[in-house]
């Protein structure tokens, strides 16, 4: 929609003092008509778009990421729609199954919150990661009845257990120039919300860190 609508603001616009500035999403994030966009200068050459999303993952995580994509990448010969989220797909794909699994037969909805809670054991000893190669110990701790630690492909699990929000760094993104210097690229993480220690922030009160190098003005 909001590839849509973004057109009909510039087009539309006849005030060439005053120019809307775009502040878009994570659903944003990769989208090839909001780059096309983009290409075209409709947004006068990318000067007035920027973007906010999820940061790519911690490295500490990435070796989860990095054998999760190459099961993906085997599994199918071209990228299915979609497959720019898989990660937040296949670790709620997980986080689901393993909460309804502690919740025994038949679940309903509490019992299988009362489950997700069994995975989000930051203080576990032994941290167990999604995939296949854990799965069958995993099935033992939860049959005892027991907690853990639930690694996926986006880092820990730092849910909220009231809220059910899940705290992570926060992304500024933004449109850069090719390679080529002709056209422009996606340009992740240019800005990353944390701490000083390089954990999450919990209350979005921690500077943001990096450059902002696609254009000037930015803070």
């Amino acid at each position: 929609e909001f590839d849509q609508l973004i057109q009909y603001i510039e087009f539309g616009n006849t005030d060439s003092t005053y120019l809307p500035f775009y502040l878009v999403g994570p659903y944003n994030v990769g989208d090839n008509v909001l780059l096309t966009t983009v290409q075209q200068s409709i947004v006068s050459n990318n000067k007035r778009i920027a973007g906010v999303a999820i940061a790519s993952v911690d490295p500490v995580y990435a070796p989860i990421l990095q054998a999760y994509r190459s099961r993906f990448d085997g599994a199918y010969s071209s990228a299915p729609p979609g497959s720019d989220q898989e990660e937040n797909y296949y670790d709620a794909m997980y986080f689901a199954i393993y909460s309804l699994l502690y919740a025994g037969q038949l679940p309903t909805g509490p019992h299988a919150a009362t489950g997700m809670q069994h995975l989000i054991d930051l203080t576990s000893m032994r941290p167990y990661s999604v995939g296949p190669g854990d799965q069958g110990a995993i099935y033992g701790i939860l049959g005892l009845r027991s907690t853990l630690q639930l690694n996926g492909t986006l880092g820990a699990p730092n849910f909220d257990s009231v809220t059910g929000a899940r705290h992570g760094a926060g992304d500024i993104y933004c449109f850069q120039h090719a390679d080529a210097g002709t056209g422009y690229v996606f340009d992740y993480d240019v800005m990353r919300l944390v701490n000083a220690d390089g954990s999450s922030p919990a209350d979005g009160g921690s500077p943001y860190t990096g450059s902002f190098a696609c254009f000037s003005g930015i803070q």
